[in-house]
């Protein structure tokens, strides 16, 4: 069996970069305590609202009051968040710039756009639903630039964390 300086000099005239790859896909930043909860309770709150949806579990009179039609609306807010804010979060962990992340956020809400006004499957179009996504894009993108400025710490080492 071969050693990895071995693998990393490359057999014969392949030269094997897997090593080098996977040192690529380490965690490089761990998120501060109050981040990390602050994620964590957004996420519950828009899991709770997208639940709201078609039940009267939770009392919201207050929101129903003021925004019309909201159980029917909520969802595309929900589900732009959770699209946007789960993978893109992980995506920070491992150093993804967060320019990279902006521009997942921006396909997700063209997306969500044009499935509102244009695509009529499963669906009806409605410039309302758009609003909600889009601010379920404005959400997320809120908190994940948040997060990307204030909220983690590089890595230094395995079990070496700069600046906690």
């Amino acid at each position: 069996m071969p050693t990895i300086a071995e693998l990393d000099k490359g057999i014969g005239k392949v030269k094997l970069s897997w090593y080098k790859m996977s040192n690529q896909n380490k965690i490089k930043y761990q998120v501060k305590l109050t981040a990390a909860l602050a994620h964590f309770l957004l996420f519950i709150l828009v899991i709770l609202l997208f639940l709201t949806r078609k039940s009267d579990s939770l009392p919201l009179e207050f929101i129903n009051r003021n925004f019309e039609d909201f159980e029917s609306h909520i969802s595309n807010f929900s589900i732009t968040y959770l699209l946007i804010g789960g993978p893109c979060f992980v995506w920070l962990l491992f150093g993804v710039s967060f320019k990279y992340i902006l521009f997942f956020s921006l396909f997700i809400l063209v997306v969500t756009i044009l499935y509102e006004l244009y695509v009529p499957l499963l669906n009806v179009a409605d410039l309302l639903d758009a609003y909600y996504g889009t601010w379920g894009f404005f959400l997320a993108s809120l908190e994940l630039f948040m997060l990307s400025k204030w909220g983690l710490t590089k890595i230094e080492k395995y079990g070496e964390v700069r600046g906690n």
